[in-house]
C-alpha cells in the first residue's frame, strides 16, 4: 500500500485574517490547521483541503454584514 502524498495548500500568501486573526487569508487554513498539517494523517488533510475548497465556492455576498 503507497501512501499518497497531499500537499499543503500554502500559497505563500501568510496573512492572518485582519478581523479575527485565526485564519489565513492566503490558503484558508484555520492557525491550528497550519501547526499541525505535518501531524496529520492523508484522510485528514484531504478534509481540510476539502473544506477550503468549498468556502472558496461561497458567494461573500450572502455573508451577513457584521460591521
Amino acid at each position: 500500500m503507497t501512501d499518497e502524498h497531499v500537499p499543503s495548500p500554502c500559497i505563500g500568501v501568510c496573512i492572518l485574517d485582519p478581523q479575527w486573526g485565526q485564519m489565513c487569508v492566503g490558503c484558508h487554513r484555520f492557525i491550528i490547521e497550519i501547526n499541525n498539517w505535518m501531524y496529520y494523517d492523508n484522510d485528514e488533510k484531504k478534509q481540510i483541503i476539502e473544506r477550503i475548497r468549498t468556502l472558496r465556492e461561497e458567494d461573500e455576498t450572502e455573508y451577513p454584514n457584521h460591521t
